[in-house]
């Protein structure tokens, strides 16, 4: 991977470009920063890690910024995303292709240095056997012909997590499986829908 990104990759301008978001030029260029980074930077993709690959604004706060300070609305850009797979892989494969949901719940591993992030908890790991420091995470997943789009997740947090509202905001996995299922619009007539045992 580039050590630094000199010029940015022409594919990605163009394809947020072709979401026609509704901000200005220094907020579709931070966007560009950003997925441009998230794609070069190995290991960690912490914020100054990625601003470190580029050639000017290097510095983490300008990062920092655009994340938590400036007006945009990342689910309003992931909902554009999303939009415009689904009307696009239709035309692109066979009328007759299968797709495939597939629901899954991963943990994204954190060490001790993360005492003090919202959301994380030990949660069992059965790849690992044992419980880890973690976010636990439901996602959904889209598969049809060569296309696989990452539609959404949702962080699983305990319940006591939200005190005295937890009878009102917890969601175990399978309702947040559900939510989900509820959010997905197919791109195809014949879709299956993928999740692990336990889930049924």
């Amino acid at each position: 991977m580039p050590e630094i990104i000199i010029e940015q990759n022409q594919n990605i301008i163009n394809y947020i470009n072709m979401l026609q978001l509704p901000y200005s030029t220094a907020l579709n260029n931070h966007i560009i920063n950003m997925v441009s980074g998230i794609i070069t930077t190995e290991g960690n993709k912490t914020v100054s890690a990625i601003y470190k690959k580029l050639t000017s604004n290097r510095d983490r706060s300008t990062g920092s910024r655009f994340l938590s300070e400036y007006k945009w609305n990342n689910e309003y850009v992931d909902y554009k995303r999303i939009s415009h797979s689904i009307h696009t892989i239709p035309k692109n494969i066979d009328e007759n292709q299968v797709g495939f949901l597939i629901i899954d719940d991963s943990l994204s591993k954190k060490d001790d240095s993360t005492k003090k992030m919202e959301g994380i908890d030990y949660h069992h790991s059965h790849s690992d056997g044992k419980t880890m420091w973690s976010h636990c995470i439901v996602s959904s997943n889209y598969k049809v012909s060569n296309y696989s789009l990452q539609l959404n997740f949702k962080l699983y947090l305990r319940k006591q997590f939200y005190g005295s509202k937890s009878k009102k905001l917890f969601k175990n996995k399978d309702e947040l499986a559900m939510q989900l299922i509820d959010e997905f619009t197919p791109a195809t007539e014949i879709n299956y829908l993928l999740v692990d045992a336990w889930y049924t």
